[in-house]
């Protein structure tokens, strides 16, 4: 779904920048349309092809009390206390992308829709181990720079309790929790509004959670309308796993393209594994799509799996390098 946008703006370089930019970088988002006359715009506000409306000053007096179904939003910078409270006001002059994250959000929270179909879906691979330290989030991201690499827009979603992307991502403040604590709206449009691109690698985050509860208390049919949202126009979704087993894991195994199960060499994660094959019925479910990841020195038999990736020990203290120099490597076997 693209948002129908209208731009109202007197200033003409602005008004023709801003419309060059969204055309450029946010083509899969707007349909951007360009009034320059207030005739022009009240006409085109009411002929309902509208969503959003961008307008200055100028066009809002012209507007005034004109009912409408229109999101209109004020761009200036300047406040004006005549503004109508229906009306939101945002700073014009700041990065693009700041205030296209501000209407994207605004509007998917009060469109009314939870989660958009029209999208092309990605495809989704989950990334578990049964046991902790093996290497998980490592090789999540390394299949994701993999992903990158190959010139595929790709979406790397945590749903550990505990996070550790901090030690990969910057943290600039639009955490996942905006979208947890509500899951209200049209949600793939609201995680399209704060996911994030990692300059140094390419993959599109989501900050870490604010409180360990927002993931925690998420139940399968939520998690489900998580997934469901953040596949929405990307070409692959990495979702980081929690490792344990529970309604969550089970229910992403359910659903997942593929998983990548990752073991290490340490006797207690290999214990795990061979109990989840043994006395677990859904490895019968996922090994015809799971890959074993043999990580720091493991070496394990997948014959009845559907492929094994061997990763290589790096000798470096740097998580984001140990990923980077890992994602050549993620070749199936």
């Amino acid at each position: 779904m693209r948002i129908r946008l209208l731009i109202g703006i007197a200033d003409a370089d602005y008004s023709n920048f801003l419309s060059d930019v969204l055309m450029d970088q946010y083509s899969e988002t707007f349909d951007v349309s360009v009034c320059t006359t207030e005739t022009r715009f009240l006409s085109t506000i009411d002929s309902g092809r509208m969503d959003v409306a961008l307008a200055d000053d100028s066009f809002l007096d012209a507007l005034g009390n004109h009912p409408t179904n229109v999101m209109i939003f004020r761009i200036a910078d300047k406040q004006n206390s005549n503004i109508s409270e229906n009306i939101r006001s945002i700073k014009k002059y700041q990065r693009i992308s700041n205030i296209m994250s501000t209407v994207i959000e605004q509007y998917a929270r009060y469109s009314g829709k939870r989660v958009s179909d029209d999208y092309s879906k990605a495809k989704v691979t989950m990334v578990w181990s049964p046991a902790g330290g093996t290497g998980k989030t490592t090789a999540a991201l390394a299949y994701a720079a993999r992903c990158v690499a190959e010139k595929k827009k790709t979406l790397y979603l945590s749903l550990e309790v505990f996070s550790g992307d901090q030690a990969y991502f910057a943290q600039n403040g639009n955490s996942i929790s905006k979208i947890l604590s509500g899951l209200t709206g049209d949600i793939s449009l609201l995680m399209q509004s704060i996911r994030q691109e990692d300059i140094g690698s390419g993959i599109y985050y989501f900050e870490m959670p604010e409180n360990y509860d927002d993931i925690a208390v998420l139940r399968d049919s939520e998690m489900e309308m998580l997934i469901s949202a953040a596949a929405n126009g990307v070409d692959e979704l990495v979702v980081d796993c929690q490792s344990t087993f529970d309604p969550k894991v089970a229910r992403l195994m359910e659903i997942a393209d593929a998983v990548f199960v990752v073991i290490n060499a340490s006797k207690i994660a290999q214990m795990k594994w061979e109990q989840f094959k043994s006395q677990n019925s859904y490895y019968d479910l996922i090994r015809n799509r799971a890959y074993l990841v043999c990580n720091q020195g493991a070496n394990l038999d997948a014959e009845d799996m559907e492929g094994k990736i061997n990763l290589p020990r790096i000798s470096t203290t740097d998580p984001v390098a140990v990923y980077k120099s890992l994602s050549t490597n993620m070749v199936v076997a």
